[in-house]
């Protein structure tokens, strides 16, 4: 029997993922997937940007020392070799600034570090705490006070980030950008079928921009 080698990207893994946790969540309220939704909604983009330097078609020990870049520095370097610096990214703009506080989510999931949390406590000593929030996302520092609510804000944030960069900054087709994304590297592919009844449904009903992959 012969063997053979693909390699695989994570993008479509990490998507699959945000996407059964965030309907999981949304449909059932089940605590454990709105947590592990906003958590790998966060992941999203950083699969994206290590698709992006894959595509760029730099050496090995090239690619390995970008990437160790900051996540949203590898989209900026991706626009200027792909579009020779004719575009680049609003940094003060709100969808940037959302992307920026999904990765320092991110950062302090896989770093944990404390959290600041404001204690309101009756004459008894009794209360509850609430851990701040990112400022633009309003999503909490504490994973603790994850929610059905914050699981679909993320994931829409984080696909709303990837829809903006790919179509309207990269005007890269649908087709195109699910090869990008989602094509073991080094195969001869055509297209990728990436469209199933949960990203339908999480469109339609919830409102997420996936019209970068080709659901509508």
């Amino acid at each position: 029997m012969a063997e053979s080698v693909t390699y695989e990207k994570a993008f479509g893994e990490v998507l699959e993922l945000a996407s059964n946790a965030v309907m999981q969540s949304a449909e059932n309220s089940v605590r454990l997937a709105a947590q592990s939704a906003v958590f790998f909604s966060c992941l999203m983009l950083e699969a994206a940007a290590n698709c992006c330097l894959l595509d760029l078609g730099f050496s090995r020990s090239l690619r390995d020392d970008f990437d160790k870049l900051p996540t949203l520095v590898k989209f900026d370097l991706y626009l200027a070799v792909k579009k020779r610096g004719r575009v680049s990214l609003d940094r003060g703009s709100q969808i940037y600034r959302e992307a920026r506080e999904l990765k320092k989510i991110r950062d302090l999931t896989v770093h944990p570090k404390q959290t600041r949390v404001s204690w309101m406590l009756d004459d008894e000593g009794a209360g509850s705490g609430r851990a701040n929030q990112t400022e633009v996302l309003g999503l909490s520092y504490s994973m603790a006070e994850w929610t059905s609510e914050s699981a679909l804000t993320a994931f829409r944030s984080a696909n709303g980030f990837l829809n903006y960069f790919f179509r309207d900054i990269c005007k890269a087709n649908s087709r195109e950008l699910r090869l990008m994304l989602f094509s073991p590297h080094g195969g001869d592919w055509t297209d990728v079928s990436v469209v199933n009844d949960v990203l339908k449904t999480l469109s339609r009903r919830y409102s997420i921009p996936l019209l970068y992959v080709g659901v509508r």
